[in-house]
């Protein structure tokens, strides 16, 4: 059984290999959407020896010499491969600096075809991102076909896919962390001619590929938002905060906003919108229903143009604060009634407390419409909405 698995994920990457020759172009924004469908299929699994066995006749090569911890990783690999000294620079995928090279290392010379080769890069974050929506955009920026991908929470991923460099074809087994501000990216090329005999040692070097600590801060600074004596928020200092004028502690409300600025010719700053997160907290005492207070919210959006229409998605993968007794988060679609062109989304956490429900929504551009400012919004709203606390107030 696993010989014929073997066999049919073979020709399934010279399939991809050759589809990736005849597409020979950029994806669109709409082939990114599709891509971002695929991403559910994992890669195929093959049965590893254990860990203790791969290691025993392996260097260990533990890199720990740089300043930045958070990069500090480590790899075992076969006694013949050998570690370049070079170390550079890349040209940026996405446009937000530059890739860092940390490692790189070869398999031994052949006579005829190409070495087996792994890299090991970094890139620092300009906003928080998830692992797997980091790999989406690096495979689409380089052309390659996905055939699977796994994630391990947000902030590591495993993937699979097909390769074609300087007429080679490769089947590239890829790990990605998030670790503090910065990705650390590791990539195996295997030339295809030496599947059959390296596709198992492939997957058992990069499952030994490991950070040497792990850091859970963010990409951006997080600044913290008290509301009165109730509780506590926190969000990227990159959007703005409003805090609403208070006119009574039953209802407590404050907007923040993703803007994009830019510069005029004049010297001013001028501020685009590009999403916007409203949280309001409203006393339990003061309000007959959750299901009247929901419908404000379409009243609310009917007034700036917009109307909800489909239902997409409820998301499970929410895990809010122990201060938080129940919290759901629900998806929709939502129309601008004047701008044909522009879909949007309206996301909407309903949470309660002991004396509080809160809502926390979202609006943001639909990740069809485009999915850069899509995954940013959402990722901040979910940061925001699962990070509400309690405030303790010391005396």
């Amino acid at each position: 059984m696993r010989n014929f698995k073997e066999m049919i994920f073979k020709r399934s990457i010279r399939f991809i290999v050759l589809a990736v020759c005849a597409l020979g172009v950029m994806p669109t924004q709409a082939f990114a959407q599709k891509i971002l469908e695929n991403f559910d299929r994992e890669p195929t699994q093959f049965e590893l020896v254990p860990n203790e066995e791969f290691i025993k006749d392996k260097t260990l090569y533990n890199e720990n010499t740089l300043e930045d911890e958070s990069l500090h990783f480590s790899i075992y690999l076969p006694p013949d491969w050998k570690r370049s000294d070079g170390v550079g620079f890349s040209a940026d995928f996405m446009n937000q600096g530059v890739f860092s090279d940390l490692a790189q290392f070869f398999g031994p010379a052949k006579i005829v075809g190409d070495r087996k080769r792994l890299t090991v890069w970094s890139q620092t974050l300009p906003y928080q991102m998830s692992a797997r929506f980091w790999l989406i955009k690096y495979i689409l920026s380089k052309n390659y076909t996905l055939q699977g991908v796994k994630s391990y929470g947000d902030r590591k991923v495993e993937a699979v896919y097909a390769a074609l460099e300087n007429g080679s074809s490769y089947a590239v087994r890829s790990v990605a962390y998030i670790n503090s501000k910065n990705v650390i990216f590791a990539e195996y090329f295997l030339p295809l001619d030496e599947w059959d005999a390296g596709h198992i040692e492939q997957a058992q070097v990069m499952q030994s590929f490991t950070m040497n600590k792990r850091f859970d801060d963010y990409a951006e600074v997080m600044v913290e938002q008290p509301f009165l004596d109730v509780a506590l928020i926190r969000h990227p200092e990159s959007w703005d905060f409003e805090q609403k004028r208070i006119r009574s502690a039953d209802r407590i409300q404050a907007s923040l906003y993703n803007h994009r600025k830019s510069e005029q010719r004049d010297g001013t700053i001028k501020k685009h919108l590009e999403g916007e997160i409203d949280i309001e907290f409203v006393s339990k005492y003061a309000v007959g229903d959750l299901e009247s207070e929901i419908d404000r919210f379409n009243v609310a959006l009917n007034d700036r143009g917009l109307m909800i229409s489909d239902f997409i998605e409820e998301r499970e993968d929410y895990i809010f604060d122990p201060f938080i007794e129940f919290g759901e988060t629900k998806v929709y679609q939502a129309t601008d009634r004047e701008k044909d062109l522009i879909d949007y989304e309206f996301w909407i956490s309903t949470l309660g407390t002991d004396d509080y429900y809160i809502f926390v929504t979202l609006l943001t551009p639909a990740r069809d419409h485009n999915l850069d400012i899509w995954h940013r919004n959402s990722e901040t709203y979910k940061l925001i909405a699962t990070h509400i606390e309690d405030l303790v107030i010391e005396e």
